[in-house]
């Protein structure tokens, strides 16, 4: 039944007037998935201080169950709320206000791209007049003597 409205709507609005219908459900759908996902953040893994944790110890475990919502989740609901033409998606103001929200330190005359590396958490701080995007990648993780290692970076 879904799939036979969807054909009939599709055949008399056309594309623009599906993805106008298919608008609001995503974009809400992006704000929770960010939503949990900060949440989750906050709650799983607290303040994210440089230094020196074994790998697949505690922290390397709750960091992982954190990536994962990160991108499995809200950047997936980003794109998608990107191809209905959401503003959610396209705002920098609002990836600035998740970077920090995430802990991390951006800028006020920065730009942040969906591209960003969302798992930096508060080890990276972005200073005045700094573009992120392209496919560029800043991760201050490391793996070193069976331990991951988290740095402080700042640009």
């Amino acid at each position: 039944v879904a799939f036979l409205v969807g054909k009939s709507l599709y055949i008399h609005l056309g594309w623009a007037g599906l993805s106008a219908l298919v608008w609001l459900p995503v974009a809400a759908s992006s704000v929770i998935a960010s939503t949990v996902a900060i949440l989750s953040k906050m709650i799983v893994l607290g303040v994210v201080r440089p230094g020196k944790f074994p790998l697949f110890g505690s922290f390397h475990r709750r960091k992982y169950i954190v990536d994962h919502l990160i991108d499995g989740h809200m950047l997936v609901w980003e794109e998608m709320s990107m191809l209905v033409g959401s503003v959610i998606a396209f705002s920098p103001h609002l990836q600035k206000l998740k970077w920090n929200a995430l802990g991390g330190q951006v800028a006020r005359n920065t730009i942040v791209s969906t591209q960003m590396p969302w798992t930096a958490y508060d080890l990276l701080q972005v200073g005045d007049f700094n573009v992120f995007g392209g496919g560029s990648i800043c991760s201050p993780w490391s793996i070193e003597n069976g331990c991951l290692v988290g740095k402080k970076i700042q640009t």
